[in-house]
């Protein structure tokens, strides 16, 4: 049950802040802001003050969490700005984009992933930054610490130009594997994963058995 204003508990000026541009926010682009967007904002150095703010606001029956620390995760509690959200943004809703989700594939014939898709997931085209072309299932927890779980929906966009330290989808023998991107020289590419039991995979740029299908630009955690 939705907790009433009248029934919610005070806040401190930091946290009504929040909560107001979180409010703005999602009128602006119909869907709520992410973590680091909020911390960029306040001008946070570290993200876990938002969190421990966000924490409070749930507690006080502000908002809903369901999935902590999930990109966009957030729900406001508050029927007018859901309202108010729906009819000013009824045009942008029409600009949603049908992204392909990937299916199984291998590297040697790394378009075997598009034929095989998995369906079609509909975006807000204001959702992110970059429009990405595709998405895929992230399919292992290599890459958990930077909050990039096992079931988690990837965004990629194709791209062969990678920046050392970016997150790539590599087709790997028949994998996919969503890793940190270093190129270490001419003759050596390296992809990582953050937790220490998945093993660094280094290859030559020419290797027909791994193949980059491009760069990661937002993850999504779904939940019912």
């Amino acid at each position: 049950m939705q907790t009433t204003a009248a029934k919610k508990l005070p806040l401190t000026k930091k946290q009504s802040d929040v909560l107001l541009f979180l409010k703005k926010y999602f009128v602006s682009e119909n869907f709520p802001p992410t973590i680091k967007e909020i911390a960029d904002n306040f001008k946070m150095k570290s993200q876990n003050q938002v969190q421990e703010i966000l924490l409070v606001l749930e507690k006080k029956g502000y908002i809903e969490r369901k999935t902590k620390g999930t990109s966009r995760g957030i729900k406001i509690l508050d029927e007018n700005i859901t309202s108010k959200a729906n009819s000013e943004t009824q045009i942008s809703i029409k600009k949603n984009l049908d992204i392909p989700i990937i299916g199984k594939g291998n590297a040697e014939n790394y378009i075997s992933v598009f034929l095989n898709n998995a369906g079609k997931i509909e975006i807000s085209e204001k959702m992110f930054k970059v429009i990405p072309q595709f998405a895929s299932r992230v399919e292992d927890s290599g890459l958990t610490k930077l909050g990039i779980m096992e079931g988690d929906l990837a965004f990629i966009k194709q791209s062969r130009e990678i920046e050392n330290g970016k997150i790539v989808i590599a087709l790997v023998n028949e994998e996919k594997l969503i890793r940190l991107y270093h190129k270490r020289n001419e003759n050596e590419i390296e992809l990582s994963a953050t937790q220490a039991n998945f093993p660094k995979i280094k290859f030559h740029p020419t290797d027909p058995t791994i193949y980059i299908l491009g760069e990661v630009v937002g993850v999504v955690r779904e939940y019912s």
